[in-house]
């Protein structure tokens, strides 16, 4: 993350609390191998995605996970659009793509602290 849409620019303090936020034992970083890049390939051009959003879900379809977190696209009115119009069309089973749950508190002090 590197901008806010209605604020701009994050500051470098926040940033480096959010690359921190990657440390966690809950979050696992997975290489985008060959297939993944195939898969990648034809979920684009199926779907008319963006690439990296390809890649996110050809990476989720490969680890087989229960859903997809993302702000992208999730309405507060329930409308979809960006990759979450997706939500239940793409792999199989289908993926589920859809807003994350709430943070704990923990987790948003820390990164509202000192700011």
């Amino acid at each position: 993350m590197t901008r806010l849409k209605k604020d701009g620019q994050v500051s470098d303090h926040l940033c480096d609390k959010i690359l921190d936020c990657f440390e966690n034992v809950f979050v696992e970083v997975w290489q985008a191998d060959r297939a993944i890049g195939r898969r990648s390939h034809e979920i684009a051009r199926k779907h008319r995605l963006k690439a990296l959003d390809a890649i996110h879900l050809a990476t989720a379809e490969a680890i087989v996970v229960r859903a997809l977190f993302t702000y992208d696209g999730v309405k507060t009115n329930g409308r979809r659009d960006g990759i979450a119009r997706w939500d239940g069309l793409i792999g199989t089973p289908a993926l589920r793509i859809t807003a994350p749950p709430p943070p704990p508190p923990s987790l948003l002090d820390a990164l509202s602290a000192d700011d």
